[in-house]
């Protein structure tokens, strides 16, 4: 007889797996799926821990209803303020060696406007749309590599918070210098 896996029991780990891969199609699952790998070993052991507690309890499981999801507020934006938030950064960012250029979106139900950013080793594009949202796309001009962050924002700190990390990814050290 072979001892057990130290990672407990091979067969039900793997047809917990099973299961959970099929039931992340469920409502409740469906917030998991970001993390794809993580997800399916959460949901597994959720599994297990309903399969145990249905065998030591013996009641049928009951599912929990799904509570609607939580939307946050987003702000109507002024782009004159993010405008204003741009050109109190410009001197820092000159200084720092750092061109940029302010571009406005035509007007219309949700225009945006956007500031492009340079420097010797990046450029970036931060885009701020009336709605509220915002784009932040930073790209590393010796790997070519491209990171995107999104933003929901809900008051004019989290736009600040928006040109600040513009800001740091623009200005941090770059990893073959």
């Amino acid at each position: 007889m072979d001892p057990p896996a130290r990672s407990g029991n091979e067969q039900l780990n793997v047809r917990s797996s099973f299961g959970a891969f099929a039931a992340l199609a469920g409502p409740i699952s469906r917030g998991c799926q970001t993390a794809r790998r993580r997800a399916l070993i959460c949901l597994a052991r959720r599994r297990i821990d309903v399969l145990c507690a249905t065998l030591r309890d013996k009641v049928a499981y009951q599912p929990r209803p799904v509570p609607a999801p939580t939307i946050t507020a987003m702000m109507e934006l002024s782009l004159n303020d993010f405008a204003a938030a741009v050109a109190a950064r410009a001197a820092w960012w000159q200084e720092a060696g750092v061109q940029w250029q302010l571009h406005y979106g035509p007007a219309h139900d949700k225009s945006a406007a956007w500031v492009d950013c340079t420097t010797a080793h990046r450029e970036a594009q931060l885009t701020v749309w009336t709605s509220g949202e915002a784009e932040l796309d930073v790209g590393d001009v010796s790997t070519g590599a491209i990171t995107s962050t999104h933003y929901e924002l809900s008051d004019t700190a989290e736009l600040a918070v928006c040109l600040d990390d513009l800001t740091g990814q623009l200005t941090a050290p770059t990893g073959g210098a």
